[in-house]
């Protein structure tokens, strides 16, 4: 990934967005607003063959990314609290993914 430069635009927008809902799951019009747009997203994921066996594994990679990113400050909380976040910004990815992956 450290050679795509594409592929790190691409991760460092992300985490941004991430981070971003995280932050504000506690505000119920950011939530509907994410909850759609993240379902979006979710669906054109498919045309790229993103699956939902795909899911458990991002997540891992995020959890440890931002461990290891966050160093000393990094504690069993913390890891609970972003996994939990994350979480629920997966649900509402899947929303997408598995709604238009479903046969008519």
């Amino acid at each position: 990934m450290r050679e795509n430069e594409g592929l790190q635009a691409h991760a460092t927008t992300v985490l941004k967005k991430v981070v971003n809902i995280a932050t504000n799951l506690d505000n119920e019009k950011q939530v509907e607003m994410f909850s759609k747009s993240l379902a979006e997203l979710g669906g054109k994921h498919i045309g790229y063959g993103v699956k939902l066996k795909h899911a458990a594994k991002l997540r891992d990679a995020f959890v440890l990314t931002m461990a290891q990113g966050m160093g000393d400050t990094w504690s069993g909380d913390v890891q609970a609290a972003w996994i939990a976040a994350y979480d629920v910004i997966e649900q509402m990815f899947v929303v997408g993914l598995v709604g238009l992956a479903a046969p008519k």
